[in-house]
């Protein structure tokens, strides 16, 4: 094994090397990610550091069942005070403009099927609004597909089942956005998927929380991208307990469960942003807290997921499966669940965060973690990289967590980080790695020896260049 000391060089040369060559740095299947040859090499260190704040102080709390957030899976946070005064005094300010659910024979008292009553209310177009704190009970999924905006005022209201419901809403709209504000959804176990999203949206607040399927795939907020559309955002959200049955099965049908499931199935130009969200919890034989897949595997489409000022955790597979191309996170925490969770039944863990590629002899590029806080466990520590090129790390924290290359990758430039004396950057593969570019390391803090490659990456060449600076896509 190769051991360098860090600092401030490229694995085996010189800055002044560097210097000479000149911008850019310039993805694998569940097989090529997976934590085969890897099991046990990470077994030690636990992390010993609590993570960054929830985002924008709405969660400050650790999560399930730290200080602050009660035990097991409760739920953490929601729209209730989140716009209880209206800013500067303006007592307008808060009034939502639209149609009462109420005027379409809605009740809202936990108990009335407002199924029909719903259902008529969202095939009208009409902006709606929604009685404050109130509670819908539905038996049956709802359809959003008028044509042009539309606009739902929750008001912190919450849709409930006393049955049971594989999809509660479906979103596909021929044109036009549809903007929701402060709308949960509460599955008491009851319902697998909350949104399926199939055409532009913005949505403020709204929570989903307590799903659970036993005989398919339980999500909070599924985007399939399967054409032209609008972009899609999702702010200010709390995802918490997201549940598939454990059936021994790994991979993305059932037994899957996920906060976030972005399906890009086109080319088009289309921004996918997460901000200021706290999501975890996710449990299943395949549990990810946010799963990004390139399932068309065109990795040069202009396609971009964008996440800022957020907290995932828990997730019993991975925190993050992000097999795609063009993705960009800044001040994002990702920390791993510790062993022994009562909720792991015998889950494999397959990384905390993890880039490659959805599928084939494909390479993926254009990543960005900046400002982010990577905190690992005793039963899993890595951020791994698997058929990538062109990936940055820059200003991020790593606290009891690791950097690992799984068969190939490269193109990486790794600056302006911290470490701890857990850290390590290494590869793991049944082969030598093969590496796609050069490997970069500038101004690691504290200075020490990380590095345990089992081969040396090649020397940067072209356009390569690091430390670089990228902004935001």
């Amino acid at each position: 094994m190769t051991r360098r000391a860090s600092g401030r060089h490229w694995f085996g040369w010189s800055l002044a090397a560097l210097a000479a060559v000149g911008g850019g740095c310039g993805t694998s299947n569940e097989a090529r990610a997976g934590a085969a040859g890897a099991a046990g090499r990470d077994a030690a260190g636990a992390a010993g550091a609590a993570g960054a704040a929830a985002a924008a102080g709405r969660d400050a709390a650790a999560p399930d069942g730290d200080a602050g957030r009660g035990g097991g899976d409760a739920s953490f946070g929601g729209a209730a005070g989140r716009d209880a005064a209206a800013p500067d005094g303006d007592a307008d300010a808060r009034v939502p403009e639209g149609t009462p659910v109420g005027d379409f024979g809605a009740v809202g008292d936990g108990v009335t099927d407002d199924t029909a009553a719903l259902a008529s209310a969202l095939a009208s177009g009409d902006d709606l609004v929604f009685a404050p704190g109130h509670r819908y009970l539905v038996r049956g999924p709802l359809r959003i597909d008028a044509d042009g905006e539309q606009r739902l005022s929750g008001e912190g209201a919450t849709i409930v089942t006393d049955g049971v419901i594989d999809r509660l809403f479906v979103v596909d709209k021929p044109s036009g956005t549809l903007r929701c504000r402060d709308l949960d959804v509460d599955g008491e176990r009851r319902i697998g998927g909350a949104w399926l999203l199939k055409s532009a949206f913005d949505f403020d607040g709204c929570d989903v929380r307590a799903l659970y399927s036993e005989s398919s795939n339980a999500i909070a907020y599924q985007l399939d991208v399967a054409r032209p559309m609008g972009d899609a955002t999702i702010s200010n959200a709390v995802c918490d307990s997201i549940e598939s049955k454990a059936n021994g099965v790994i991979g993305d049908g059932p037994g899957a469960a996920r906060c976030v499931y972005v399906r890009w199935q086109t080319t088009a130009p289309v921004t996918v942003r997460l901000t200021g969200s706290t999501m975890g919890n996710v449990w299943g034989d395949d549990g990810d807290v946010i799963h990004i897949a390139q399932e068309n595997d065109v990795y040069d489409a202009p396609t971009r997921v964008i996440v800022k000022d957020s907290e995932l955790f828990y997730g019993s597979r991975r925190v993050v499966k992000n097999f795609s191309s063009n993705t960009y996170w800044e001040n994002v925490t990702f920390r791993s669940v510790e062993p022994g969770h009562p909720k792991l039944g015998g889950a494999v863990s397959a990384g905390m965060v993890v880039t490659s590629v959805h599928s084939g002899d494909n390479v993926s590029n254009r990543h960005v973690y900046r400002g982010c806080t990577f905190i690992g466990s005793a039963r899993e520590r890595r951020a791994i990289i698997s058929a990538v090129d062109d990936v940055v790390f820059d200003a991020c924290k790593f606290v009891g967590a690791t950097f690992a290359i799984y068969r190939s990758g490269g193109g990486v430039c790794f600056e302006n980080n911290q470490v701890d004396s857990s850290f390590e950057m290494y590869d793991y593969t049944t082969e030598p790695p093969l590496f796609l570019g050069p490997i970069v390391e500038v101004n690691t803090t504290p200075a020490g020896d990380y590095v345990n490659f089992s081969a040396t990456p090649p020397a940067p060449s072209g356009s390569f260049e690091c430390p670089r600076v990228v902004a935001e896509p």
